[in-house]
């Protein structure tokens, strides 16, 4: 265990494994997995003797879904191969075409494997890219298999491989485990009951020391975070220290097989929030306390991560990043050389995000910032605890892009106890910042049991109904901690406004002028476009060769 701040744990030197740590499918093809990175470089320092490789199924899964030559043509287009990257009219169309890779890769693996999980029947299509997948993670006659299972629309596909693994070792030769921030958005007990014949054990919370103990080979009733069999409720690992943390092994990938033109990583400040009261966050209860680097020890990782990988562009994986962190930041990298070429953060607009230090933070490379804005009622925003005032969001964004900073705001629609009086001051908020946005993202409020919204629920006029049911197995039901619930309205009790507020939205949206095509693009190709813009960066793209 992981408990003193100032010194490294000894290495495990138990039984050691042959394992294989993978990334399933669904996600976007751009997108190098951090959390399977930091696993990897972990377990290797800590449990050196263990045979242990990362493999990322996810893209070789969009690789194989590239079946003709137009899609490799496309594959090679993203890759910087050959077309202008940067020219927005070629890229929308390009776009466009990759779309039909990407429906029928999510036909298959949304679609087609929930079948599959529930009732073990699968088409033959469906057959095949699982066992081809499962080849690549099986190449290593590996003992123990862990699938990092970070987004939701990745669990389906996960399971399928599961199961389809085990009609390959019906012997149970090898452990099969699931991790990753998914699994604290469900209920672990009763997916370990409905997925027993082909799931062995779930990893919850912070997953370094979890691995290393399942890579050295440790009982698993001795392994914290663990659940198995009858231990449902195992506690979580203590959190780590940031310090202690190896640089992020993405040596173990194979990252000129992302599509992008040059390598865009992902990089941590921080683990928990620093905030940590808005009434319908579910991260707080599920990560634990705040803990970050310092912004001097984050520069020295960017700097090593640009010598090993030729990576100048980094997004933010943190919930939000504070501007006194960007500041020590920008310093830190500017007495070490050359600024980076494009940095992209989450943040929350406050007092402290001032004209100068906007224009300080763009000049150390800081090109795209995601602001979590909620909504334009100080009222809502007072109800959800969001801790921000809207007279400073307006001139914080108003600063932001004239430093050069590509804003994208982020809303959230039937906050509760919204109206329609609430709803006009989001509208006006958007009409006034329109000019100084390249995107809007707007989702459905959701109600979390382990958010304070969910844990009081009368108090805000909410009336729950039940739990989410994600999917079934064998007569088994696997439920979320997403709550679905009705709204006090009028003294009666009825749908939720999201609904209701988000086809509003969109049919306003449709008479706003229209924004850049950043809002469509892959996170990781709206950085490199946004940096392109700002001239953020000190020398060219490297295009590769075709």
């Amino acid at each position: 265990m992981l408990k003193s701040r100032t010194r490294t744990p000894p290495s495990l030197n138990t039984h050691l494994r042959r394992a294989v740590l993978a990334f399933p499918p669904l996600s976007s093809p751009t997108y190098v997995p951090l959390g399977l990175a930091s696993l990897v470089a972990f377990v290797r320092r800590q449990v050196p003797g263990c045979d242990l490789v990362a493999c990322d199924l996810n893209v070789e899964a969009w690789h194989s879904a590239a079946r003709t030559e137009e899609d490799r043509a496309l594959v090679r287009y993203f890759q910087g191969q050959g077309e202008d990257f940067f020219d927005a009219n070629l890229y929308a169309v390009k776009l466009e075409q990759w779309r039909g890779v990407g429906g029928r890769l999510a036909r298959l693996l949304t679609h087609d494997a929930r079948i599959y999980v529930e009732r073990g029947e699968a088409s033959g299509e469906l057959r095949a890219l699982l066992d081809g997948l499962l080849g690549l993670l099986l190449a290593r006659d590996p003992e123990l298999v862990g699938l990092s299972v970070v987004f939701p629309g990745q669990l389906i596909p996960a399971l399928a491989l599961a199961r389809r693994l085990r009609e390959l070792d019906p012997r149970r030769s090898r452990l099969v485990v699931l991790g990753g921030a998914m699994l604290s958005a469900l209920r672990v007990d009763e997916l370990l009951r409905a997925c027993a014949p082909f799931l062995d054990a779930v990893a919850l919370g912070e997953g370094e020391v979890t691995a290393a103990r399942l890579c050295a080979g440790e009982p698993l009733d001795q392994i914290p975070g663990l659940a198995h069999g009858g231990r449902a409720r195992p506690g979580r690992p203590a959190p780590v220290e940031l310090g202690f943390l190896p640089l992020p092994a993405f040596d173990a990938l194979e990252l000129p097989r992302y599509l992008n033109p040059e390598p865009v990583l992902p990089f941590l400040l921080s683990r928990g929030c620093r905030w940590g009261r808005c009434r319908f966050c579910s991260h707080n209860a599920s990560w634990g306390r705040y803990r970050r680097l310092a912004p001097d020890a984050l520069a020295s990782q960017l700097a090593e991560l640009d010598a090993r990988h030729g990576a100048r562009h980094f997004y933010s994986a943190d919930q939000y990043v504070e501007v006194e962190d960007l500041l020590g930041l920008g310093l830190a990298l500017e007495q070490r050389g050359p600024r980076l070429a494009g940095l992209h953060v989450l943040g929350r607009p406050l007092p402290t995000y001032t004209a100068d230090a906007l224009e300080r933070i763009a000049a150390a490379g800081v090109c795209w910032i995601g602001w979590g804005v909620e909504s334009g009622s100080q009222r809502l925003l007072d109800i959800a605890r969001k801790g921000i005032r809207v007279e400073v969001v307006r001139q914080v964004l108003v600063d932001a892009a004239s430093a050069g900073i590509s804003n994208l705001m982020m809303l959230i629609h039937g906050l509760p106890g919204s109206t329609d009086e609430d709803l006009d001051a989001t509208f006006r908020l958007v009409d006034e910042l329109h000019p100084h946005l390249d995107a809007v993202t707007a989702s459905g409020f959701v109600l979390f049991a382990n958010a304070e919204f969910g844990r009081r629920p009368e108090r805000h006029g909410l009336r729950v109904i039940g739990a989410e049911v994600l999917f079934r197995v064998a007569g088994q039901t696997v439920h979320s901690h997403r709550l679905i619930y009705e709204e006090l309205t009028d003294g009666v009790f009825g749908p939720p406004r999201r609904g209701e507020e988000l086809r509003r939205w969109e049919r306003r949206r449709a008479w706003l002028p229209e924004l850049p095509l950043l809002s469509q693009m892959y996170a990781e190709h709206y950085l490199l476009h946004a940096a392109h813009r700002a001239g953020c960066r000190t020398r060219p793209i490297r295009t590769r060769a075709a």
